[in-house]
């Protein structure tokens, strides 16, 4: 697969994130095979193969990954990020962000790349690298407004609630050990439920469950499914500003109750698809419970 935490250097799962913008998993993945075996099967290991990319005709890279959606423009993107990490580190390797300790640091070198913004940065901060960053995706985005856990927007401030500014405060106020099984549940939930996908085009479903049935539908403040961004989910502002914390406020009840009507869907999902070790499943959802957050 080409999604994200199916990787074996930080590079790769720069790139396959990008690949997984806009776009179906089938898709992703087959626009990074078609990508591995024109730059990369029986050529060398990575760093060799992500070298050729760099130096490649962008339209020969674009060509390359056609069959993924939005192809001029991941071309570009991932073009010039390699050439932004050679240009840096003398090659295509970001190894050296293992151990780099300090979250933040890890974040800045990888938004400092050109074309990499604060979403595509904290998924290989969160699958790659196995920190605690929390990723806001189209999916994240929608339901995260659904269950009133971001701002409405302030008006008399001239705020504006974007992916980057729900990431900030997303990222701030979720316990660190649910970010990754939070992220991973709602972006299988914002994909598989016919209530809370896009438009209400599921593209998918959990075996067993009747159409319409919704484990949020209590808690929702809205229809995410009548809210979708029409506009793409590439990281393109990379000025993000500080989060306000007297703008920014979570609704503690609506999250734990929230958190109290997934985590068996939670801990069922993720323990069958071998995401999370069931112990692992079990502390974090009961810790989600008790929401151990300061608000």
């Amino acid at each position: 697969r080409a999604g994200c935490g199916q990787t074996r250097t930080v590079v790769d799962a720069l790139v396959r994130t990008i690949l997984s913008q806009n776009t179906t998993d089938v898709n992703s993945t087959r626009a990074w095979t078609q990508l591995h075996d024109t730059y990369g099967a029986g050529k060398g290991g990575d760093v060799d193969m992500f070298d050729r990319i760099r130096t490649a005709d962008v339209r020969d890279v674009a060509d390359a990954i056609r069959c993924g959606g939005l192809a001029n423009v991941k071309s570009r993107v991932i073009v010039n990020a390699l050439n932004s990490i050679h240009g840096k580190h003398g090659e295509c390797s970001l190894e050296h962000l293992h151990d780099v300790g300090d979250d933040r640091e890890c974040m800045r070198q990888l938004m400092d790349l050109d074309g990499v913004g604060p979403k595509t940065a904290s998924c290989v901060l969160l699958f790659c690298l196995r920190r605690e960053s929390f990723a806001v995706d189209t999916h994240v985005f929608r339901l995260s407004k659904a269950l009133g856990w971001l701002p409405g927007g302030n008006v008399k401030a001239n705020v504006k609630v974007t992916r980057e500014t729900a990431q900030q405060h997303l990222d701030l106020r979720i316990p660190g050990h649910l970010k990754y099984p939070l992220h991973v549940l709602l972006v299988r939930h914002g994909k598989e439920c016919d209530r809370c996908s896009a438009n209400g085009r599921a593209t998918g479903g959990r075996p067993g469950r009747k159409k319409g049935q919704c484990p949020l539908l209590d808690v929702r403040l809205g229809d995410p499914s009548s809210s979708s961004s029409s506009s793409p989910d590439d990281d393109v502002d990379k000025d993000v500003k500080e989060d306000d914390e007297a703008t920014y406020q979570v609704d503690r009840t609506g999250l734990e109750e929230t958190v109290g009507h997934v985590k068996d869907e939670l801990r069922e999902e993720l323990v069958k698809e071998e995401l999370i070790r069931e112990e692992g499943v079990e502390m974090d959802v009961d810790a989600g419970v008790k929401l151990q957050v300061q608000v």
